[in-house]
């Protein structure tokens, strides 16, 4: 299995196309949260202000980290 911080940060990588991706197929709703979180983050707002659970954690986290990658 994969660690939480594993699961998130290949979920980032499944978005990293030279021109972008141009569609989002998920079955699980991962990749869906990930974006409409980022998509807040970036609009300046505190996501998840109170993680309440590690997966909340390592999400923010991972936003975290591909902001500052490419802000």
């Amino acid at each position: 299995g994969q660690s939480l911080e594993e699961h998130w940060d290949y979920l980032d990588k499944s978005f990293m196309f030279a021109d972008g991706p141009n569609m989002i197929l998920d079955d699980g709703g991962d990749a869906t949260l990930y974006v409409l979180l980022g998509a807040r983050a970036e609009a300046g707002e505190d996501i998840i202000p109170v993680p309440a659970s590690e997966e909340d954690e390592v999400i923010k986290a991972q936003i975290a980290k591909r902001m500052k990658a490419s802000p």
